[in-house]
């Protein structure tokens, strides 16, 4: 019978030129691959009466590509591990910052119940789940690149993201005397996105923004945090006037 897809039973049927990709199995019961051309050898008055059918092995080819592509994620993967011990490096200040939060946090908390003073306790321990906070965001983010992980994409609100990082930090850009504005197109409808991942890009923006304006002297010290949409795409962006 013939083989599916046939080239030359195309070649009689449309008189012409046909090539086709086939799998089968050698005489040894291994996999093989051919890529078959066929072409008219004679034509008469009813059309191609005579067909010439040619077959080419490309299995070694194919091999050949399918170890090349192993290669290449094999490459991807060392310079992605590569990237891991340099992202370890540039997180031990950020981390050495934490443990200094959490240092002072304890110092505060102490001194308040030492002192029979609720309000010390009270800033002290925001301190410390500020700084706890920040640990742990530290270790899901280092353990979800070092994995490799896959955004998990799922219809969401834009917006709604968005409103989460102005409830987490709009307290505290209050205490530090800190505009957080917000400029949204409110007429945004849910779109596909890692929640999670837009959630810690967008903190970890605001966070920096935050950082900036603290170590900056200009007055009228503000944030913006923009959403909207532009030629099909969600665009979110963060300004501030920091340093």
């Amino acid at each position: 019978s013939p083989c599916p897809e046939c080239p030359a039973m195309n070649v009689f049927q449309n008189n012409k030129f046909d090539q086709s990709f086939q799998t089968g199995v050698d005489k040894e019961g291994h996999e093989s691959h051919y890529m078959m051309t066929a072409a008219p050898l004679m034509v008469d008055e009813h059309g191609v009466s005579k067909v010439i059918e040619i077959s080419l092995d490309v299995s070694a080819e194919l091999d050949l590509k399918e170890r090349l592509k192993k290669t290449e994620r094999d490459l991807i993967e060392s310079e992605r591990l590569a990237a891991v011990g340099q992202t370890v490096a540039g997180l031990s200040h950020g981390i050495k910052n934490v443990l200094m939060g959490l240092e002072g946090g304890m110092y505060v908390v102490n001194s308040g119940l030492s002192q029979d003073n609720d309000q010390l306790v009270k800033r002290g321990w925001t301190m410390l789940e500020n700084n706890i906070t920040k640990v742990s965001t530290f270790v899901k983010e280092f353990l979800s690149f070092a994995k490799g992980s896959k955004p998990q994409l799922e219809a969401v609100d834009p917006l709604r993201l968005a409103r989460d990082i102005v409830e987490l930090y709009q307290d505290k850009t209050r205490q530090l005397g800190i505009d957080l504005e917000t400029r949204f197109e409110e007429s945004l409808a849910p779109a596909p996105m890692d929640p999670e991942g837009i959630h810690t890009c967008l903190a970890n923006l605001v966070s920096n923004a935050v950082d900036a304006c603290l170590m900056s002297v200009n007055e009228g010290l503000k944030i913006v945090l923009s959403c909207f949409e532009k030629d099909d795409t969600i665009y979110y962006t963060v300004e501030d006037n920091g340093c």
